[in-house]
């Protein structure tokens, strides 16, 4: 009778321990499987087509799958985290022409600037050249931009600058009369410029030097006060 006792003590004890073993596993089996079936709420853009979308999917492109999104065998996906909520961003593969003289080029971009796309590809702007499209501008699909060249020519002339008068009162005029005691002299400057022409217009001009050929000299006039 002991022992059958003692027998049922340790089949009592043997589980308790296993059910102590097993709650925890329980719960975390419940917690994993909630966690798997959780729905998840993600922000999507597309070329700023912005929305949000709910799904049980974790893999991107299965999230813009069910989404309806198709996506082209150039297109990337961008995932962050903005403000505790999954974003994906989609970006469409994008084709530039750039028209520069007589060559003609095709870029591929994913969005960006004008003046990004030039700069990442070695093409330089001049201070006067002409583009067709703002350098500020965010490319799009099938943009065209057109560059026209200036041409520069480095231009010399002579250039005057007129004298100023200075004015003294003389008591042995007559009262308004007026009298050159010094003749004024010009300045005269050779001056040089680079200047820029597109399609023979001129649309800029940048001063590059200026000699000084004259010294020019103030002319001298009394002004009679006498009665």
């Amino acid at each position: 009778m002991l022992e059958c006792n003692r027998a049922m003590k340790k089949r009592r004890k043997l589980a308790f321990h296993i059910l102590a073993l097993a709650i925890p596993m329980i719960c975390l089996v419940i917690l994993l499987s909630q966690t798997a079936f959780a729905q998840n709420t993600y922000l999507i853009n597309d070329g700023g087509k912005v929305w949000m979308y709910s799904s049980y999917a974790t893999d991107p492109a299965k999230v813009l799958n069910e989404a309806g999104l198709e996506l082209g065998q150039d297109d990337h996906i961008v995932t962050s985290a903005t403000g505790g909520m999954s974003q994906i961003t989609v970006q469409r593969k994008q084709t530039v022409t750039v028209v520069q003289g007589d060559m003609t080029m095709t870029l591929t971009t994913y969005g960006e600037t004008v003046d990004s796309l030039l700069r990442r590809h070695d093409i330089a702007l001049a201070r006067a050249d002409q583009i067709s499209v703002p350098v500020g501008e965010k490319t799009c699909d099938g943009m065209q931009i057109v560059i026209t060249r200036a041409i520069r020519i480095e231009e010399s002339y002579l250039k005057e600058i007129p004298f100023e008068t200075d004015y003294c009162y003389d008591p042995s005029l007559p009262e308004g009369k007026e009298q050159v005691l010094t003749q004024g002299v010009m300045e005269q400057l050779l001056c040089t410029d680079d200047v820029y022409y597109v399609a023979g217009e001129e649309v800029a001009r940048i001063s590059v030097s200026e000699i000084v050929l004259r010294q020019g000299t103030s002319a001298l006039v009394a002004v009679g006060i006498g009665k």
